[in-house]
């Protein structure tokens, strides 16, 4: 099995359109929410986003005709790309063969905006006004397929479509082709743009948004004064390579992936199960894939027991609120410096995609 290493970074946020705009965000601790300033945003039911600013495609080497045949989504992914193959300096036909270069960008919804924007035309003006470009427009693969096209990918391309943890997937599966040998290097990661009329309406007739109209106060995933989750968009794209690829042109390692777990509740459309159990399982396949007996470092001064104590109030707000039942929280725990229980790992480690579906990864980082 290959080794695989994080060697390229790229990303469209709302807190800044390339990595150290967004870095510097995070550690000043700004907030990427804000008033909505799209058009039309009167008639939307919720007032509060996290939409992405200033964003130039001709800054990131996008043409005009590509802006004008492609969304929002497309175009996020292309601008993160540019920036990961840079900042890897991976040159495919040069470094790496075509057929070993793969791409695997997903997008949980794809140009929903087009769709938005076309069916307008269609009720306001007819069938003959509707774009020939709309179908390409609009499917959530187009974002990978350009991506491919720009970079000559020649290989494996896998657009994964699974709501929230669309991304997260799309990564570890990159990792899984390059381990594996069916690839020597991927372009992976996620693309979203869906803050319009029809999808803002969606999840908030679904009771999914917030109602805040406070920026600082509307995110709050862990707070008795949650009511829901804030739209976002942008994208994050990673460029992996194998040991042997990445060591031989002498790249730049950020981190080495040595773990991916996926699992499924199999319980509910959008509720995730009560108990985690498939988060924690998640978490646990991708340690075990890296080697690793434990995912949770507890500090030295710190029982484990504290730790579990704390978390059972973010544990208790999973689902409908309620506990699980006849089930030992400190169910996985060793005696060593290094310590983790179940509830713990999957309260604080696992992000879920729509509630449903859950993945985890491990990284190296290196010189750790």
């Amino acid at each position: 099995m290959n080794k695989v290493y994080i060697t390229g970074l790229g990303c469209v946020t709302p807190l800044g359109n390339n990595i150290e705009t967004l870095w510097n965000g995070l550690i000043e601790g700004r907030c990427g929410i804000a008033p909505i300033a799209a058009p039309h945003a009167e008639t939307l039911p919720v007032h509060v986003a996290a939409e992405v600013k200033n964003f130039d495609p001709a800054e990131y080497g996008i043409d005009k005709a590509t802006i004008r045949r492609n969304d929002m989504y497309t175009l996020f992914a292309l601008a993160a790309a540019q920036q990961a193959m840079a900042d890897s300096g991976l040159q495919v036909g040069v470094d790496v063969d075509p057929m070993r270069m793969g791409c695997a960008v997903g997008s949980g919804i794809g140009g929903i905006k087009t769709f938005n924007n076309e069916h307008t035309k269609l009720i306001e003006d007819g069938t003959r006004f509707i774009s020939p470009y709309f179908i390409p427009m609009m499917i959530a693969n187009i974002g990978s397929a350009n991506v491919a096209i720009k970079y000559n990918c020649q290989g494996p391309n896998l657009p994964i479509v699974t709501a929230c943890a669309t991304g997260t997937h799309s990564v570890g599966e990159a990792y899984r082709l390059i381990r594996e040998g069916r690839a020597d290097a991927m372009i992976c990661g996620g693309a979203e743009s869906a803050i319009c009329d029809i999808a803002m309406a969606g999840f908030n007739n679904m009771k999914a948004l917030t109602q805040s109209d406070d920026p600082l106060a509307a995110s709050v995933p862990f707070d008795a004064r949650r009511k829901g989750f804030v739209m976002g968009e942008g994208a994050g794209i990673l460029v992996l390579e194998s040991e042997e690829c990445a060591r031989k042109r002498g790249a730049h390692i950020y981190a080495e992936v040595s773990g991916y777990g996926n699992t499924c509740d199999a319980y509910h459309c959008t509720a995730p199960h009560p108990e985690g159990r498939n988060a924690a399982e998640a978490i646990r396949l991708a340690a075990e894939e890296a080697g690793r007996e434990t995912v949770y470092q507890r500090p030295r001064n710190q029982h484990p027991a504290q730790r579990c104590k704390r978390n059972t109030r973010h544990q208790d707000r999973i689902g409908r609120g309620s506990r699980p039942q006849g089930r030992n929280q400190l169910d996985q725990i060793d005696a060593g410096p290094h310590a983790w229980c179940r509830w713990c790992s999957g309260t604080d480690s696992v992000r879920t995609g729509h509630r449903a579906r859950h993945t985890a990864s491990h990284h190296r980082i290196q010189g750790a």
